[in-house]
């Protein structure tokens, strides 16, 4: 994901994942260590395969799409 992919729909959904970042982060690294506001969009954050919903990088699909998709 891009710093161009942000509007004014999904940017407080990303500030929050980049929050929980923060909050997860900070007292294991030095402040200096921890990724700005767009490396983290850039390096962490993508959008589903599906809906084109924020998700981690590490997914394909957001939850609803996954279930969806998977349900037998």
């Amino acid at each position: 994901m891009s710093w161009e992919d942000l509007n004014k729909d999904n940017i407080e959904e990303v500030k929050q994942y980049y929050y929980e970042y923060i909050e997860d982060n900070k007292e294991n690294n030095y402040v200096a260590n921890l990724m700005t506001f767009e490396e983290f969009i850039e390096k962490e954050l993508t959008k589903c395969n599906r809906c084109e919903n924020i998700i981690e990088k590490n997914s394909e699909y957001c939850e609803c799409c996954h279930d969806e998709l998977f349900e037998i």
